[in-house]
């Protein structure tokens, strides 16, 4: 199309003209090129759009109520409807998911696990940018409202989801995914990142990784086999140095129980056991433990949530996976807690790696936990339920996520009785 534009633009420069409009006609190829550059870089802007970051100036709360608090935790895998600006084309040949309606048609699948889950804030990783969030939210929304006010009747005022959607744009040039946020409860701060590095390895380190090389890792289908062709470049460097390339932090204030909380979603580097990677995600979980700190420090409690792409040597999953690396150690110090110690072992597992690419699950040797949660004291002693959402089956060709949700519902039917209590005896007392 653009050759075509290019060759009618030249075509115009070059006709005769009349003598009485030459001086406003002589102006008319340069008028049609800025048309066409003005064309070309909107329509570029709207297919990679990644500007939703900001924070309403006046947070609203959605929840049904403002006692519990679901939070989820999901791998969407490649959550991309048209070409993003990474090096990757997806859809197509380089993910799982060939052409749009493939694509699209995964994005549906992603959208009735969440309305199932009806989380009220949710991580998502590995999302294209904010069209498709957007496409996400506005789903969910319209589906619940459609639903909602069916079964209410056509005159009794509802309200349905009320999602609102936010991402970050990261660094990862290399797949164009993205960390995203969808909640029912708008955070009171811009979403924000780090962009602080750390040296690697780091002292003491276990991970076997001593001079930048190449990695040496086979695995399965592709869904694991495209990480190898990173070569390292997501996130480390050559200069021997780790960033987060895919992370966000922003803080919500829950008014009704005086509770201010800060989320950091995360979708560290992948391939868990190899030496490099192992190196890499240590530095970067320093990165994040900075910023775990910073919050505590001013008072918040934390969730710390995504697609670590490792293991918890205190919690064994399924298949008794155990870290080469010291991340989760990092990460959760002396404050934070995982939220996998509250599921049965045989529960333990977010993620199918098909390592003998046979593609079918041989459990519980392709089953793993490398999808976390952790929180903080005062967050863990609210949780009433964790579940690991395993309603689909995993197989070679599957539109939905090769990661299961990890679901952590929170209450504070205490403080409401307070609340209750302490409403109940102030109107006495203005009684008597």
């Amino acid at each position: 199309m653009n050759i075509s534009i290019l060759s009618l633009l030249g075509s115009l420069s070059t006709a005769r003209l009349p003598m009485v409009n030459q001086r406003l006609c002589s102006c008319i190829p340069a008028l049609l090129f800025a048309t066409l550059l003005l064309f070309l870089s909107s329509a570029h802007a709207y297919r990679e759009n990644y500007t939703c970051h900001f924070a309403p100036s006046i947070p609203e709360d959605r929840r049904p109520s403002p006692y519990r608090l679901r939070i989820v935790q999901f791998n969407v895998e490649f959550f991309f409807l048209d070409q993003s600006e990474g090096g990757l084309v997806c859809p197509g040949p380089d993910c799982p998911w060939p052409d749009a309606e493939t694509a699209h048609a995964h994005a549906l699948r992603i959208a009735n696990v969440l309305k199932e889950l009806r989380p009220d804030i949710v991580n998502l990783c590995e999302v294209e940018g904010c069209d498709e969030i957007n496409w996400l939210a506005t789903r969910l929304n319209e589906e619940a409202s459609e639903r909602v006010q069916e079964e209410a009747g056509p005159d009794t005022p509802t309200q349905a989801f009320g999602y609102n959607y936010f991402l970050l744009k990261g660094q990862d040039t290399f797949t164009g995914q993205n960390t995203a946020l969808l909640t029912r409860i708008d955070p009171s701060t811009d979403l924000d990142r780090s962009t602080d590095r750390v040296p690697y390895p780091l002292p003491g380190s276990q991970c076997g990784w001593e001079t930048r090389r190449a990695s040496a890792w086979a695995g399965g289908n592709f869904r694991q086999q495209f990480g190898d062709r990173t070569n390292g470049h997501i996130g480390g460097s050559a200069d021997g140095q780790a960033g987060v390339s895919k992370h966000y932090f922003t803080t919500f204030h829950l008014q009704e129980v005086g509770v201010k909380i800060a989320i950091v979603g995360i979708h560290l580097l992948a391939r868990p056991i190899d030496p490099e990677r192992c190196a890499e995600r240590e530095a970067q979980a320093t990165v994040l433990r900075g910023v775990v700190d910073g919050f505590i420090a001013e008072g918040y409690e934390v969730v710390v949530l995504g697609d670590f792409n490792d293991f918890d040597g205190s919690v064994p999953d399924i298949n008794n996976n155990l870290p080469t690396s010291r991340v989760m150690e990092i990460l959760k110090g002396t404050d934070l807690f995982p939220t996998a110690t509250f599921l049965p072992q045989a529960e333990r597992y977010t993620d199918w790696w098909d390592r003998n690419g046979n593609c079918q699950v041989d459990a519980p040797e392709e089953l793993d936990m490398i999808d976390h949660v952790l929180l903080t004291k005062g967050l863990q002693e609210r949780v009433i339920a964790v579940y690991v959402y395993h309603a689909y089956d995993e197989y070679c060709g599957t539109l939905d996520s090769d990661h299961y949700p990890v679901v952590i519902d929170l209450e504070w039917e205490g403080v409401k009785k307070e609340w209750l209590d302490d409403l109940e005896t102030e109107g006495s007392s203005k009684m008597a």
